[in-house]
C-alpha cells in the first residue's frame, strides 16, 4: 500500500495501520509499558547495580595493608568506581563517538563501556592520601539500562537508531551476539529452613541428616549460607564456607563470641521458660557444657580462639592483626552477614542464632515438619544485575590482592614506592572487562570464592530471534539449576500448587528440561532492589518495630533499649531475617491485618510513617501440631516474587508473595467465594505466562496440547523484527504473507503482539473415518499455495572473507623494488636507509654481512664498473 500523497508524510505516521491493536501509524508514539514489564527484572536489577549496588560493593571491600620493605607499610583501598558510556575507538586522531548497539551487531563487536577505578593509598603513620585513577577494562553494558544510549528514547528515536520501535533491552551484545542472563531459582534469603539430607550424615561420625539452613545476603547481593547441624549426641554445630572450604564451629562457642552473655542468659534465651520441654533443656545444657571443653569463659577468649584458628584461612588479613581482631572480622564477614556490624547487630545475631537452635531442636523432636526445598515459597530468583555485581565485586577484590601479592612477593624491594611504581604494578593486574566478557560469552563462572552459588556453568544463553514469541520468552524463563538436570528423581519437576500465579503451569518444554525450565506468569513481577538505603535502613526498621510494638508485640534485644525474654508460647516476629520481637498468636492475627491494610492503602504517607513498603510480604503461620514452624515472617528483600490480587473488603490492589499466598484464602471466580475468602484474583488468566495466555479457548484443549502449543508458537514462521536490514542474526524466520488472527484474546491486544504477526488464517476440512490415514499430515490446496499461503523465508548469516590478491605479479611493485636496489647500489653505503636489516648497533662484521643482503650486489657492481672492491670480511676483521 503506497503512502498517502494528499499531505506531506511525516516519519512514523505515513502508513495506515495493518494490524488491529496498534495505533494508526507504523511507528507508535510511545513505548508499550506492558512489553517493558516483561524485561523489567533484567533491566531494573542492572540499574540497581549501576545506581546503588556498585557503591555498596566498593564500601564493603576492606583496605589492604602491604609491607613495602624497609620497615614501611602502605594501606591501599578502592576509593570509587565509575562506569562510563559505550564509545567507539578513536582512530585517525578523531575524538571518540557514541557507540550504538546496532553498530556492535553489524561489526561483530561487544557493547562495552569503560570501568574507571580510583585507587587510594597512604602510608601507615602518614597523614597524606594519594589517589590514582585508571581504566581497568571495558565491561559489557545491558541494552536500555541507564548506561545505554538507548535508555529513555521514544519509539521514533529508536527507529532512527536502527532499532526496533518496541526495543525492550535486557540483554548484552558480545561479539555481535545478543546474550541473555538466565533467571535461576535460589534458596530464599533470610529464612530459616528445616531440611533433611542424607549428605549431612556423611560430615562426621556424630552428624545426623537433620539441619536448619539460612542463606544470608548483604546489600551488595553477595551471600554466605549458614547450616546448623544436629548431632546424634544432642549437640549442634554451625557449618559455613570460606573461599570454597567448609568449616564447622560449635554453636556454644559462637554464642559466647557474639555477645557478652552468661551461660544462664544464653539458656533462658533459647528455652524461654519452657521448663516442661526437657528435650530442649537437656540439649542446651549439653551445648553450654561443650563450650567449656575449649577453656573459653569470656567473650574475648572466644574471639581469640576463633581468630587463632581462622587466621590462616580468612583472606585479605593484615599480619599485625591480633587474634581478637581476626575473630571480629570473622563474625562480621561470615556470620549472619545481612545484619549490620556493631554491638546492636551482634545482639540481633545472638537472638537469631537462638531462634535457629529452637527450630532445629523442634525439628529433631518431631514437633514441626520439614520445609519443602522444591516449593516456590522457599525460593527466590538470581537476577542478572545481582549476579553481575557479585562477579564485579570479586574481581575488584582480586585486583587489590594481586597488587599486594606483586609488591610483597618481589625479590628486590623498591627503594621508593611512588605513584609510578604503584601504577606499573597495577597495570600488571588482570583486565576486569575480559573476565566479564568471558562470563557472558560462555556462561561459565571463574571464581575464587564460589560466590555461594550452586553451579559454575550455564548462566547465559543466546537470545535467539527465530520469532518474537521465542525472543521475549528468554526473558521470562526460569531455570531450576544445572545440578537438577542430572537427578534421576522427578520430585523437582513436579508442579506444586504453591507456584500458582507466579510460575506458569503450562509453559514448560517437553523432554529433558520439562519441569526444570519454567516461565513467569504474565503478571508476576520481581523486587529488584533492597527497600531502603543503608543510611535509612535502621530507622525504617525501627519505625516498623515501634508500629508493631504499639499493637502488642514485645520487641527483642536488638530493637529495644533493654533485654526481654518473651514466653515460649509467643510467636517470633521476623523482618528480613532479623528477630524484631514476639507476640501471642491472637496478637499476630491483628498485626497481620494491620500490615495488610497499611501496605495496600493508597495513602503513601501512612506507609512512610509506619515503615511499610507496598511489596512487603506478610506471612503468618499459626501453631499446628506437626505443621511448619510458627511465626510472623515479614520480608521486604530483593529478588522476591510478587503479584497483584484484590482485597475483598477494600477493593484495593495488594501485592503478595509466594510464601504468604499458601496461608491465604484467595478466590479465582465469584463461585469460589466463601466466608473465609479475603482476596480475589484480578483475572483468572493471571496464572498463565504470556505465550500460554495467547492460546484461544485453551480451557477446551487436552492439557498436553496447551504445553505443545507454547513450544510450537516459539518455532513457527513469524515476524522476528522490523529492523531486519540492520540485523546480523545467525538464524531468523520470516513469513511473507502474515495475517491477523480471526480470534483475538485480551493479551494479544494489551501487548500489541500483532505488530509482529505470525501465521495465516486457513480454512480447514477434516478428513474423517474412511479418508486417508495420514495421522498429522495435511493436504494443501494448490491455488492457495500459488497465492502465497505459507510463503516464508529463512535468514542465515554467512561470513565470507575474500583473500587479498597477491602483489607478486604487480608490475608497479617490481619497478619499485628495482628502483630501491638501484638507489642503494649508487649510494655505495653499507646498507640502505630504506632497508636497514642489520642489527642496530651491532659491531660483528660477520653478522653485518649476513643480515645485509644488499652487500653482494655492491661487490658485483664494483667489479662491473672497474672500481676497487669493498673490503672482505677477513679485511674487516
Amino acid at each position: 500500500m503506497a503512502p498517502s500523497s494528499t499531505k506531506k508524510a511525516k516519519f512514523g505516521t505515513s502508513w495506515p495501520a495493518t494490524n488491529p491493536t496498534s495505533a494508526a501509524a507504523s511507528c507508535p508514539p510511545k513505548t508499550n509499558a506492558n512489553l517493558q514489564k516483561l524485561v523489567a527484572p533484567h533491566v531494573d536489577s542492572f540499574n540497581f547495580m549501576l545506581s546503588e549496588g556498585l557503591d555498596y560493593a566498593v564500601a564493603s571491600i576492606l583496605p589492604l595493608t602491604i609491607d613495602v620493605g624497609h620497615g614501611n607499610k602502605m594501606t591501599v583501598w578502592i576509593d570509587s568506581v565509575q562506569i562510563g558510556y559505550p564509545t567507539s575507538d578513536a582512530t585517525g586522531g578523531h575524538s571518540q563517538k557514541t557507540l550504538l548497539p546496532a553498530e556492535c551487531r553489524q561489526r561483530g563487536i561487544s557493547y562495552t563501556a569503560p570501568l574507571i577505578v580510583t585507587l587510594a593509598r597512604s602510608f601507615v603513620g602518614g597523614s597524606t592520601t594519594e589517589h590514582l585513577q585508571r581504566t581497568v577494562g571495558h565491561i559489557p553494558i545491558m541494552v536500555r539500562s541507564q548506561r545505554c544510549h538507548l535508555a529513555n528514547l521514544s519509539p521514533p528515536e529508536l527507529v532512527k537508531a536502527r532499532e526496533e520501535a518496541n526495543e525492550m533491552g535486557g540483554y548484552f551484545i558480545c561479539n555481535g551476539n545478543e546474550r541473555c542472563v538466565r533467571l535461576l531459582q535460589m534458596p530464599r534469603r533470610h529464612h530459616i529452613m528445616a531440611v533433611r539430607r542424607g549428605a549431612f550424615s556423611k560430615r562426621g561420625d556424630l552428624y545426623s541428616e537433620l539441619g536448619v539452613t539460612m542463606r544470608c545476603v548483604r546489600r551488595d547481593q553477595s551471600a554466605v549460607t549458614l547450616t546448623l547441624h544436629y548431632l546424634l549426641d544432642g549437640n549442634a554445630t554451625i557449618r559455613l564456607g570460606v573461599r570454597k572450604q567448609e568449616f564447622m564451629v560449635p554453636a556454644g562457642l559462637l554464642l559466647k563470641a557474639l555477645y557478652p552473655l552468661t551461660d544462664r542468659e544464653i539458656y533462658d534465651r533459647v528455652v524461654r521458660g519452657d521448663v516442661d520441654n526437657t528435650y530442649l533443656a537437656a540439649r542446651m545444657e549439653l551445648i553450654l557444657r561443650e563450650s567449656k571443653r575449649f577453656s573459653v569463659y569470656s567473650r574475648d577468649e572466644a574471639l581469640a580462639y576463633l581468630g587463632k584458628h581462622f587466621r590462616h584461612v580468612l583472606p585479605y588479613l593484615s599480619t599485625d592483626m591480633t587474634n581478637i581482631q581476626v575473630g571480629n572480622r570473622f563474625l562480621d564477614e561470615y556470620v549472619f552477614v545481612h545484619i549490620q556490624p556493631g554491638e546492636k547487630g551482634r545482639a540481633q545475631k545472638v537472638e537469631l542464632l537462638c531462634l535457629m537452635l529452637r527450630k532445629l531442636y523442634a525439628f529433631a523432636k518431631g514437633d514441626i515438619r520439614e520445609d519443602n526445598p522444591d516449593s516456590l515459597m522457599n525460593h527466590e530468583l538470581l537476577l542478572p544485575g545481582h549476579l553481575y555485581l557479585m562477579i564485579l565485586k570479586e574481581r575488584l577484590q582480586d585486583m587489590l590482592a594481586s597488587i599486594q601479592g606483586q609488591i610483597e612477593g618481589a625479590k628486590a624491594k623498591p627503594a621508593v614506592v611512588d605513584a609510578t611504581y604503584l601504577k606499573k604494578v597495577w597495570d600488571r593486574t588482570q583486565n576486569i572487562g575480559h573476565a566479564l566478557t568471558y562470563f557472558l560469552n560462555t556462561g561459565n563462572l571463574r571464581t575464587s570464592s564460589g560466590l555461594d552459588l550452586m553451579q559454575l556453568a550455564g548462566y547465559t544463553v543466546v537470545a535467539e530471534k527465530l520469532n518474537y514469541y521465542r525472543y521475549f520468552s528468554h526473558f521470562r524463563s526460569v531455570h531450576r539449576g544445572q545440578f537438577f538436570t542430572t537427578m534421576k528423581t522427578t520430585t523437582v519437576r513436579k508442579l506444586l500448587p504453591d507456584s500458582w500465579g507466579f510460575m506458569c503451569p503450562v509453559h514448560t518444554p517437553d523432554g529433558s528440561p520439562c519441569g526444570l525450565l519454567n516461565h513467569l506468569a504474565v503478571e508476576c513481577q520481581l523486587v529488584t532492589s533492597p527497600p531502603y538505603t543503608p543510611e535509612t535502613a535502621a530507622d525504617e526498621e525501627l519505625k516498623l518495630a515501634r508500629f508493631l510494638a504499639n499493637l502488642g508485640m514485645i520487641p527483642s534485644t536488638g530493637f529495644s533499649d533493654g533485654s526481654f525474654v518473651a514466653p515460649h508460647h509467643y510467636l517470633p516476629v521476623l523482618l528480613n531475617g532479623k528477630l524484631v520481637g514476639a507476640a501471642a498468636a491472637a496478637v499476630c492475627v491483628e498485626l497481620e491485618a494491620a500490615l495488610r491494610f497499611t501496605k495496600a492503602t493508597p495513602e503513601s504517607h501512612l506507609r512512610k510513617e509506619r515503615g511499610v513498603v507496598p511489596t512487603l510480604e506478610v506471612c503468618l503461620i499459626l501453631p499446628v501440631v506437626g505443621g511448619p514452624f510458627p511465626g510472623l515472617f515479614l520480608s521486604a528483600d530483593a529478588a522476591r516474587f510478587t503479584r497483584p490480587v484484590k482485597q475483598r473488603n477494600t477493593s484495593w490492589i495488594e501485592h503478595i508473595g509466594p510464601m504468604e499466598q499458601v496461608f491465604m484464602n484467595i478466590g479465582v471466580l465469584p463461585a469460589d467465594i466463601r466466608d473465609s475468602t479475603t482476596h480475589m484474583e484480578i483475572k483468572p488468566t493471571n496464572m498463565l505466562s504470556l505465550v500460554a495466555s495467547l492460546t484461544p479457548f485453551s480451557e477446551h484443549n487436552q492439557s498436553p496440547r496447551n504445553m505443545y502449543q507454547c513450544q510450537m508458537a516459539k518455532q513457527t514462521m513469524g515476524t522476528p523484527a522490523h529492523s531486519i536490514p540492520y540485523r546480523t542474526d545467525n538464524k531468523m524466520y520470516r513469513i511473507q504473507t502474515p495475517q491477523a488472527p480471526i480470534v483475538h484474546n485480551e493479551r494479544l491486544q494489551e501487548f500489541q503482539l500483532d505488530e509482529y504477526p505470525l501465521g495465516t488464517n486457513a480454512v480447514v476440512a477434516v478428513i474423517s473415518y474412511t479418508g486417508f490415514d495420514m495421522e498429522d499430515a495435511m493436504i494443501l490446496n494448490k491455488s492457495s499455495y500459488e497465492r502465497g499461503f505459507g510463503h516464508a523465508s529463512v535468514y542465515k548469516q554467512i561470513q565470507h572473507f575474500k583473500r587479498s590478491p597477491s602483489l607478486n605479479e604487480e608490475p608497479l611493485l617490481a619497478q619499485a623494488m628495482a628502483d630501491l636496489v638501484k638507489d642503494h647500489l649508487d649510494s655505495n653505503t653499507l646498507h640502505s636507509p630504506a632497508y636497514p636489516l642489520n642489527c642496530a648497533g651491532c659491531e660483528n662484521p660477520t653478522c653485518r654481512s649476513i643480515v645485509n643482503p644488499i652487500k653482494p650486489y655492491a661487490r658485483s657492481r664494483d667489479v662491473a664498473c672497474g672500481r676497487p672492491t669493498s673490503q672482505s670480511v677477513h679485511d674487516l676483521e
